[in-house]
């Protein structure tokens, strides 16, 4: 019984340490990021240039506008997008480089869509229609 106790504890520190490790995975790519001169920006998409492939979204620290290229990674959930698809008024954080006068995206994360539930869907009134009378010639 002492054997099997051990084991599963062991076990369960193992995981613990691994997801320790998995959790700090985006704040050391971000600290990489600034190491090589790339910035970060969260916030709403608001304003979206397809034909230069630029994308503006407003932060906390102000507007960031930054050119998407063919290397650019866009992502909403799992589902890997493109440039094209985003829209004015998407949440996104966006990893950048700025250089030469210009931000370059290297990777732009939306947030899903939120699903309102089913008690904040307002019921549609009824259509109550009055009755058809026929007139008598």
């Amino acid at each position: 019984m002492k054997k099997a106790t051990a084991c599963i504890l062991s076990i369960l520190f193992v995981v613990t340490l691994i997801s320790l490790s998995f959790a700090g995975s985006g704040a050391r790519m971000r600290q990489a990021m600034e190491g090589m001169g790339g910035k970060e920006i969260a916030g709403e998409v608001t304003a979206v240039d397809t034909k230069e492939k630029k994308i503006t979204v407003k932060g906390m620290r102000g507007l960031v506008t930054a050119t998407c290229d063919e290397k650019t990674m866009v992502k909403m959930g799992t589902e890997m997008k493109t440039c094209a698809d985003i829209k004015v008024g998407n949440n996104a954080n966006m990893l950048f480089e700025a250089g030469e006068g210009k931000n370059v995206a290297k990777s732009i994360l939306l947030s899903l869509p939120a699903v309102p539930s089913p008690a904040e869907k307002k019921a549609e009134p009824l259509k109550v229609e009055p009755p058809k009378t026929e007139t008598k010639q």
